[in-house]
């Protein structure tokens, strides 16, 4: 490339990398916020800790998702190709992982069904509660 093709280039899309780049700093210093106040306030959460960790990387995720999804649209690349894409890689992976999860729905039914002692701690994956029998 030729510093004429380069400076050419900018001069017709300088505007939309630099809202782009804009987008995606602004963006990336919220998601870190609101990650930092989630992991602050996750001790106040009534819910097992295995759970608050893996929604509060869910959370993170998504917002990590959302702001590069946003950069993309401010740099112009049309969202029905980017959208398509993610769906067409979400379809695929819940395929991979058809079988492994209902593996792991049908073991925590089981679980749940279990008889229980007299006394005995019966652990919920979003409470932890007491039911005595």
């Amino acid at each position: 490339m030729t510093s004429a093709r380069i400076m050419s280039y900018l001069e017709t899309q300088g505007m939309s990398l630099l809202r782009g780049l804009m987008v995606l700093a602004v963006g990336l210093f919220l998601a870190h916020w609101i990650v930092k106040l989630i992991e602050k306030r996750q001790d106040k959460w009534r819910i097992e800790p295995t759970f608050r960790g893996f929604l509060a990387n869910l959370i993170k995720w998504a917002l990590y998702a959302v702001v590069i999804l946003t950069t993309v649209n401010a740099l112009g690349v049309p969202m029905t190709a980017v959208i398509t894409l993610a769906a067409s890689a979400g379809a695929a992976i819940s395929l991979a992982m058809q079988g492994a999860l209902g593996n792991l729905v049908g073991g925590r039914i089981r679980e749940d069904r279990r008889q229980r002692g007299h006394g005995e701690e019966h652990r919920r994956v979003l409470y932890r509660s007491v039911h005595p029998r």
